[in-house]
């Protein structure tokens, strides 16, 4: 007695060929301007971190035999997170503006294309230039997001690699410039 809800996006199917357990199959979505909107793989992300308040995963693309279903829910890419830190906010991309995209599935050997349109919605009185003002005021401030997180992400990288190597160094009186200099960097890294 319950009913199923209509998936909430662009609904995509593609058929495949018995693929080996190794093939890795790809799906990117466009828009008009050829700009790269969205990805999907077939191979799980080992990098992936999942926390309270995270981003969430990027769907896994299924590879089976015959008919395959993915539904794009017509956000532009997830993102970066800095792993155990929590925003208010969230980490999905903004939504797609109207318009045509082109969606490529690329198997071993082969690649196909479709399009798909996005219509506005009647009810909201948004003309064309608004709708691209949006979309460029999101990417901005979505760039500008990921690249601080990449930023913090790298230097904590830096910073456990500082570690690892100060707990290498010998205690031999010779190195103990070098491990002042480092500690002291550490120190500051920790204070950032």
């Amino acid at each position: 007695f319950r009913g199923v809800n209509p998936a909430s996006g662009v609904v995509l199917y593609y058929q495949l060929p018995e693929l080996k357990k190794d093939d890795v199959i790809t799906m990117e979505i466009k828009d008009a301007a050829g700009n790269l909107v969205r990805s999907f793989t077939s191979k799980p992300d080992e990098k992936f971190v999942r926390y309270e308040a995270g981003p969430p995963p990027d769907p896994v693309l299924p590879k089976n035999k015959g008919l395959n279903r993915v539904v794009w829910n017509m956000r532009h890419l997830t993102m970066v997170g800095v792993p155990h830190v929590r925003i208010e906010g969230g980490f999905s991309g903004h939504k797609a503006i109207p318009g045509k995209y082109t969606v490529t599935v690329k198997i071993p050997g082969q690649s196909l294309s479709t399009e798909a349109e996005i219509l506005p919605n009647p009810l909201y009185p948004i003309d064309a230039a608004t709708y691209a003002e949006y979309h460029r005021t999101m990417t901005n401030m979505e760039n500008e997001l990921s690249s601080m997180h990449r930023m913090v992400n790298s230097l904590f990288e830096k910073q456990k690699q500082l570690e690892s190597l100060i707990s290498a160094l010998a205690a031999n009186p010779k190195f103990s410039a070098v491990k002042a200099d480092a500690e002291a960097l550490l120190k500051k890294m920790k204070a950032w």
